[in-house]
């Protein structure tokens, strides 16, 4: 009997070969709409399953057990917490916070020392934080954050309220802490009032507090871009004599404190200034080092006018203290800012790229202190930079990212080369780089395209000690490469497609497109990928490509496609891989496929490979 499975019916043949038949646990809304659907004004639309929590045997998710029927209309919906043991009376509402068949939309559940803690909505309180031990009788407020119908987990904007979400962002002791909104004005076409601020909770009324008003009367400091270390919350928080600064706490009011006013006066070290306004910078830790983290902030933002902004964006360090807390280097002098990104940690020193006026964006490396934050390598000569490309009137950023380390050394790709943009076609040689953080030992591993043209080397993978990756080249196009990190052991694995079009291509109606070398699948020394081993020329008319799954050992006699499902030059795209017992899985279209079909009985053999 020849057999054809649809993927998504896998798990319905698992519960047949268990002698079990899926069968309805509860009729959560009597009638032909069910509990996980909710109706709008015109149509009824599917409400999802989520299981927000398990507790002693039981799980717990929403469900709505009303829903009235959509006439154009304001529809109602009762969307409320509910659990489950598994059985039809163990299924049950688990409260009903908000009264009637009207919903109280619990959200943003989170775990904290055993009790599940999230926010709903009721018409007497607004939305407000809630507990439960998974017990009606213990599914209780935290506490009124906002006396009334509003609040604290609520905003108020010119017109109306919208939701605001509950995060915890720091645990400590017993105590949890997150961001909530303690005054919301009316909103009624004027300018709205919030005041959000860092709270803290043990999880009772009493214990649920402010922790301290940054910014003091109903105004809101906004606390953002969190980060715990050694013990110590460190964030960004704004008032009007400071601006947006670097705070930390210790979790009481009086250890809650600035760490360093960076910028002196209203504007902080973390807003920069753009041609009419300023905005908001985010604090990231981008390493820790000892006693120290690192980060990048702004020390000085010209007052937008509308002419041209100046803001000097640089990495910093603090061990926590105002004294402690400096510009490790100021890489592009002056009132200027050098931009540092894409850091990464390698054997103990911090490497990312910065830009100046001399250098263009380059390669940089800090072990922390002021003279040892130095420039690796200057890739390209002059004021273009080896992590810039150029485009037709002007250049870009180009990403520093590791793809590879092996000992010492580590593996990127770079640009060693960058025409003059002037409107006409610019020219960029991005190739494989390898570094051991010297500038002698930074170099460029193979010139795959030769000349000041680029391989654009990517989709990289490391099967048995080497790494493989698609690049391309005007003869090849874009073909399966591999290297041990050598300029000699850089080399071709196959040519799939013979000509100037490659395997890791796809032909389109007018143009070709790159095809994404991914390793679905490894036994032994074999590797098992999809490539593509014909793709017609773009002419306007449907296109031909004939997609299928490879396997590799890393030589050229040893890349072969595995089979041709779709026989001659038409696609069977392969896709959905799944490795059970060591046997590979997927799907052709609507069918199953198998390797090593022995271990299947009956399979079909159209259906093995």
């Amino acid at each position: 009997m020849k057999i054809k499975i649809l993927l998504l019916s896998i798990c319905l043949i698992a519960v047949q070969l268990n002698a079990q038949t899926p069968a309805l646990l509860k009729d959560i809304k009597s009638g032909p709409v069910g509990g996980f659907e909710t109706a709008s004004t015109y149509d009824y639309y599917d409400y999802p399953f989520n299981k927000v929590w398990e507790k002693n045997g039981e799980i717990f998710f929403t469900a709505c057990d009303y829903s009235t029927v959509p006439n154009g209309s304001t529809p109602t919906n009762n969307v409320e917490l509910w659990k489950s043991d598994g059985t039809t009376s163990g299924t049950i509402l688990l409260k009903d916070i908000n009264p009637g068949n009207a919903p109280s939309w619990p959200s943003d559940f989170i775990e904290v020392n055993g009790t599940l803690y999230f926010t709903a909505y009721n018409n007497a309180l607004g939305r407000e934080l809630w507990k439960t031990d998974g017990t009606t009788g213990g599914t209780v407020l935290v506490k009124e954050i906002i006396n009334g119908t509003v609040g604290g987990f609520q905003t108020a904007s010119t017109y109306d309220y919208y939701d605001y979400n509950f995060r915890v962002v720091w645990q400590n002791g017993n105590n949890f802490y997150f961001t909530a909104n303690s005054y919301a004005s009316v909103p009624n076409g004027n300018t709205p009032t919030n005041n959000i601020e860092l709270w803290k909770s043990d999880g009772t009324d009493a214990g649920t507090m402010m922790v301290k008003d940054i910014y003091t009367g109903n105004q809101s400091s906004y606390p953002s871009d969190f980060v715990d270390f050694n013990g110590t919350l460190y964030f960004t928080a704004y008032n009007n004599a400071l601006g947006r600064e670097l705070w930390k706490s210790d979790g009481t009011n009086g250890g809650t404190v600035l760490v360093k006013e960076i910028i002196n006066g209203t504007i902080g070290g973390f807003q920069t200034a753009s041609t009419y306004d300023y905005y908001d910078y985010n604090f990231g830790v981008v390493w820790m080092n000892g006693s120290d983290f690192y980060f990048t902030a702004n020390s000085y933002a010209s007052v937008p006018n509308g002419t041209t902004p100046t803001n000097n964006i640089e990495l910093w360090k603090s061990d926590g203290t105002a004294a402690g807390t400096m510009m490790v280097k100021d890489i592009y002098t002056g009132n200027q800012s050098s931009y540092p990104s894409d850091f990464a940690d390698i054997n103990g020193t911090l490497y990312f790229t910065a830009y100046n006026n001399a250098l263009g964006r380059e390669l940089w490396k800090s072990d922390g202190t002021t003279n040892g934050t130095v420039l690796v390598k200057e890739i390209i000569n002059g004021t273009v930079g080896g992590f810039q490309t150029a485009s037709t009137y002007d250049y870009y950023d180009y990403n520093f990212n590791i793809v590879w380390r092996t000992g010492s050394t580590f593996y990127f790709t770079a640009n060693s080369y960058a025409s003059v943009p002037n409107g006409s076609t610019p020219t960029n040689n991005i190739e494989l780089w390898k570094s051991d953080g010297t500038s002698g030992g930074t170099v460029m591993v193979k010139d795959i395209y030769s000349g000041n043209q680029s391989s654009y080397p990517t989709n990289f993978t490391e099967v048995n000690g080497e790494l493989y990756f698609t690049a391309y080249t005007n003869a090849l196009g874009r073909e399966l490469w591999k290297t041990d990190g050598s300029n000699g052991g850089t080399v071709l694995v196959k040519e799939i497609i013979n000509g100037t079009v490659g395997g890791f291509q796809t032909a389109s109606t007018y143009d070709y497109y790159d095809y994404t070398f991914n390793v679905v699948w490894r036994t032994g020394n074999t590797f098992y990928f999809t490539a593509n081993s014909y793709a017609s020329v773009p002419n306007g008319i449907t296109p031909t490509n004939n997609i299928e799954l490879w396997k590799s050992d890393g030589t050229s006699g040893g890349t072969e496609m595995v089979k041709d499902i779709y026989i001659g030059n038409a696609s069977s795209y392969p896709s959905d891989f799944h490795d059970a017992s060591g046997t590979l899985y997927f799907q052709r279209i609507l069918t199953l496929w198998v390797v090593n079909c022995g271990r299947l009985m009956g399979q079909p053999a159209e259906q093995c490979l």
